[in-house]
């Protein structure tokens, strides 16, 4: 027998031996081992293992076995990866365990590192218009506030009380610093705005609430203005929907709409609607209004038929 082929059939012998088996632990570059003042953010390098298909990692927060942040999470077959943010001034332990068909490294060690100071949040930004406090502000006043710099960008959020967000949720106006408002403001109301700013999704924490009273009548004032249902069953009782004016708002035009927008009815001042269009009785549910009033913008909103 030919004492070379011998030898390199023992060679591929081995080599498939030792390919045929799980990969051994690898090496964390960065953080280095005992490292200090570690960003908050930091991704986590390793060495390659070619004989890997993958990489299991763990995280504990304080010691070894302390609070698990990950435990043994599949990061892939590249050679770093982005846990979750760390807190600030902690100590951390990593693992990183290689793994191919085979199973999994055994025996493999953490490194440990401390963390620095978190990073500074975005800074809070002040609403410009309309002003803190102010009064008689128009229910389609347009909002703005100062520009802060090095940022992605601002959430409004809008309500009627200081942490509601009844009328506007986080609405993400990029890096523009003026809003046009998507719908009126309520009359008569105190409305309260927050702008969260935001940058590599850190968001601004404790910033002033700014807030401001919008013109015309009160929510009050409107309930006894605009009657909020009728029913036209001729027992005598709320049988006819009737707008009247009120102290000094002084209604001009009356118009009646179905759901999908269709005008049904148009009245005069004191005119009441008894329920009916083109003589047809219209049933149950919901239909809009548009008040026109002097000196302020229209009213709209909705009532309720009920037969």
């Amino acid at each position: 027998m030919n004492l070379s082929k011998v030898l390199f059939g023992l060679f591929g012998l081995m080599a498939f031996i030792v390919s045929a088996q799980a990969p051994d632990c690898t090496e964390i570059i960065d953080p280095f081992n005992g490292s200090a003042l570690v960003s908050t953010t930091a991704n986590i390098t390793w060495i390659r293992d070619f004989s890997a298909t993958g990489y299991l990692m763990s995280v504990y927060e304080k010691d070894p076995n302390g609070i698990v942040v990950w435990d043994r999470v599949d990061v892939g077959n590249g050679t770093n990866a982005k846990p979750p943010d760390f807190k600030p001034r902690t100590r951390y332990y990593v693992t990183i365990i290689p793994f191919n068909d085979f199973g999994p490294a055994v025996g493999c060690e953490p490194i440990t590192f401390t963390t620095g100071d978190a990073p500074p949040l975005p800074k809070c930004t002040q609403l410009i218009a309309p002003a803190n406090g102010a009064v008689q502000i128009g229910v389609d006043t347009d909002l703005e506030w100062s520009q802060v710099s090095d940022i992605d960008g601002y959430l409004v959020t809008i309500g009627t009380g200081p942490r509601e967000n009844d009328l506007l949720d986080r609405f993400d106006t990029g890096t523009e610093t003026r809003l046009n408002l998507p719908n009126v403001l309520p009359f008569g109301t105190t409305i309260y705005v927050l702008i969260t700013t935001y940058k590599n999704g850190k968001e601004s924490a404790d910033c002033a609430i700014s807030s401001f009273i919008t013109e015309g009548p009160s929510a009050e004032i409107l309930e006894e203005l605009i009657p909020s249902f009728f029913t036209p069953n001729n027992d005598g009782f709320n049988d006819s929907w009737n707008v009247e004016s009120v102290e000094d708002i002084i209604v001009e035009n009356i118009m009646v709409f179905d759901r999908y927008g269709k005008l049904l009815q148009q009245l005069q001042p004191g005119q009441g609607w008894n329920g009916t269009s083109q003589g047809m009785a219209m049933p149950s549910g919901t239909y809009w209004y548009k008040v026109q009033v002097t000196g302020l913008p229209a009213l709209k909103g909705y009532f309720l038929l009920k037969r």
